[in-house]
Order: structure tokens, then sequence, then C-alpha cells
């Protein structure tokens, strides 16, 4: 079970990692279309690079997202937030963490949503609305490979 953590730990910087590089103000206009590709155990996930707003599902996410400076609007099951990430109170409320609200989504508009096995049964509605990207510890056998297009 190591293992798949280290795995699942890794994929998840890198990825994150590559989208807060793109969501920095220094960007030429040559990266502004670009997107990122994250494959992930329900498929991949074609993902702007200059991504301006996230909503995220899983607080492990949102904390990560957190101690990179990662600078967007972002939505978010409020309801369920945990203390120590109380900045975030002000977020888009985006409905529960077993119940999206997809009305509220929509609305919102984001450019990608990170989900986790508690919205697993929304992928395919949350695909509809932006590119989403599934993080499971149990389906991930190999790293997810991410690739840069223009």
């Amino acid at each position: 079970m190591k293992k798949y953590i280290k795995k699942f730990t890794l994929c998840l910087f890198v990825g994150l990692l590559t989208l807060a590089t793109g969501c920095s103000n220094n960007q030429s206009s040559a990266s502004a279309d670009s997107t990122i590709e994250i494959t992930h155990s329900k498929g991949s996930a074609s993902v702007k690079q200059n991504a301006k707003k996230v909503a995220v599902f899983d607080f492990g996410v949102l904390d990560i997202m957190d101690n990179l400076n990662i600078d967007v609007e972002y939505a978010i099951p409020s309801d369920s937030l945990p203390t120590y990430l109380s900045k975030f109170e002000n977020a888009t409320n985006a409905g529960g963490i077993k119940e999206p609200d997809l009305e509220a989504l929509y609305t919102f508009q984001p450019d990608v949503i990170f989900i986790s096995g508690r919205q697993e049964s929304y992928y395919e509605e949350l695909s509809k609305i932006a590119p989403t990207v599934y993080l499971s510890l149990i389906h991930i056998t190999e790293p997810t490979r991410l690739r840069r297009s223009s």
C-alpha cells in the first residue's frame, strides 16, 4: 500500500505543480492556450494550463494547492471544510462532499474539477461541466502521465 501512496502523492504533486506553473501571472501568450493532459484511472482530462477557476472536492488536494500557493478562484464543498483550511470559507460552495451541486458548478464554470472516491458516481456528469480529474489510491497502478500540448 505504501508503494501506491508514494505514486499517488508523486503524481498529484507533479500534476498540481504543472498546473501551478500555468496559473502564475508570468505567462507568455504562447502558453496561454496550452493544455495539460492528465491521465487518471477513469481516462484523461485536457486541462487549460492557465486555469483560473478550480473546483476541488478532495481536501488533501486543496491543502496541496494551498501549500503550492496556487492562486485561483475555488469552488469547494464548504459545509465539510476542515478548520485547517478555514481560509477558503468564502470560496464558492460546490455542494456536499458526497453530493456535488451540479447547478452551482455549472454556474461557477470551473476550468478543472478534482474529485476522489466520494464523488466517483458523479464523474460522468461533472465531466460534462469541465475536465474532471479522478484521484484514487485503489486504482493507481503506474504513475500518472502528464503531457503538455499547445
